[in-house]
């Protein structure tokens, strides 16, 4: 199947004003029907990996507003997010989070938008022949 008879879905990036949002409108579009998937980028991965409602034909995600949503997801959420998971990971991982905060107080590294994006490139339809997601900024 090719991309244009895909099945597409939409998120708005005025909609995403965090990490939690954007995986609550990813979830709402490609996996309305699992409530109870942890959000995590591994978690992320995983769905998108096939099985879990993505079409197993491939589907198309097209992401309105990208540009709000690099700029949100950026470095002070990136920031946000490692200080929460600081607080509640294991004690041997802490000097890693903070090497990764220190970093992104530098606005260096990559960003939360920049680690969805990878994840998405992933499931490229070139990368995959079933389960496949061409993520297309808008």
């Amino acid at each position: 199947m090719d991309m244009e008879t895909k099945i597409k879905f939409r998120i708005d990036g005025k909609k995403i004003q965090n990490l939690d949002d954007f995986f609550g409108e990813i979830s709402r579009q490609l996996f309305p029907d699992i409530i109870d998937w942890k959000y995590h980028f591994d978690g992320l991965d995983d769905m998108l990996g096939g099985g879990f409602g993505t079409p197993e034909e491939g589907c198309v995600l097209l992401w309105d507003h990208h540009q709000t949503s690099r700029f949100l997801l950026g470095y002070e959420e990136t920031i946000r997010t490692l200080e929460a998971r600081r607080e509640r990971c294991h004690p041997t991982a802490r000097r890693q989070i903070d090497k990764q905060i220190r970093t992104a107080r530098r606005r260096e590294g990559p960003t939360i938008f920049d680690n969805i994006v990878e994840i998405f490139e992933r499931h490229r339809p070139e990368k995959n022949e079933r389960y496949s997601v061409d993520l297309r900024l808008l």
